[in-house]
């Protein structure tokens, strides 16, 4: 089979074109801790969810070709990083969580307290602490064109049984005037869902998105028929091929 670009750009086209990485939310939808709906709106990066799995190498007859068998899987863990506002409720928030895991000091703003009651210095059963969290990856915007700020949902992820194992540093200085200040969290999750966009869902769009794409491709060519015309190019195919230049008709009295 020949290499064609045109299958390749039809392809695409009928999938809805290419997702961007720009495009995307986290949202944190169950905590233990009083939810900040708006946080979604202040996370600056994340990473999709991967997965591995630990392999041992075998042999069946003890001799021979390896062969990896699977016995674990392995879910690495998930960096947000958040911008930070001045209220600090970003801080609050994440500090309350942390300290729903384990209590570390009694001078908390909730007077030594969680808001599951952890007393001082003890960790709490992972049920008191375990969240969830979506990752939404979104297409650039919707194909029937009534609202182009919106997109329809790509890929969710669910990482359950979340929670934070690292706030990690943050570095601040005089000299950082013009800059925000972020927060790095580092999340742990037992497994991971994910949903994506329902196939007949997925069909009408790419279906309105090659449609969009024909239309526009039919316009494109009436204009490059038009000025074929004006300029006198017999066709498309109508090149000298010696001098690779298009064959021009031109009224002999112009040569006078």
């Amino acid at each position: 089979m020949a290499f064609n670009v045109r299958e390749i750009l039809s392809s695409i086209s009928q999938r809805g074109g290419l997702a961007k990485s720009s495009k995307f939310a986290a949202n944190i939808v169950k905590a233990p801790v009083v939810l900040d709906e708006d946080l979604k709106f202040f996370c600056e990066t994340a990473s999709l969810p991967g997965i591995a799995f630990q392999t041992d190498e075998i042999r069946n007859s003890g001799y021979g070709n390896i062969e990896k068998r699977p016995y674990a899987t392995i879910f690495q863990d998930v960096q947000l990083d958040f911008y930070c506002d001045n209220n600090g409720r970003v801080f609050n928030f994440f500090h309350q969580w942390l300290q729903s895991v384990y209590n570390f000091n009694d001078k908390t703003p909730l007077g030594g307290r969680t808001a599951r009651g952890l007393i001082g210095n003890t960790f709490a059963y992972p049920k008191d602490y375990f969240g969830t969290i979506t990752l939404t990856v979104y297409n650039e915007q919707k194909p029937d064109g009534e609202n182009q700020e919106d997109g329809n949902p790509v890929v969710t992820y669910y990482l359950e049984e979340a929670y934070p194992i690292n706030m990690g540093d943050v570095q601040v200085s005089w000299e950082n005037s013009d800059q925000i200040l972020k927060l790095p969290v580092t999340f742990a999750y037992t497994y991971w869902d994910s949903a994506t966009l329902d196939p007949g869902t997925a069909s009408n769009l790419s279906r309105t998105y090659a449609d969009t794409l024909r239309g526009n491709q039919t316009r494109i060519d009436g204009n490059l028929r038009s000025i074929r015309e004006r300029i006198g190019i017999d066709s498309p195919d109508s090149f000298d091929r010696e001098n690779e230049s298009p064959t021009i008709r031109r009224d002999p009295s112009s040569y006078r």
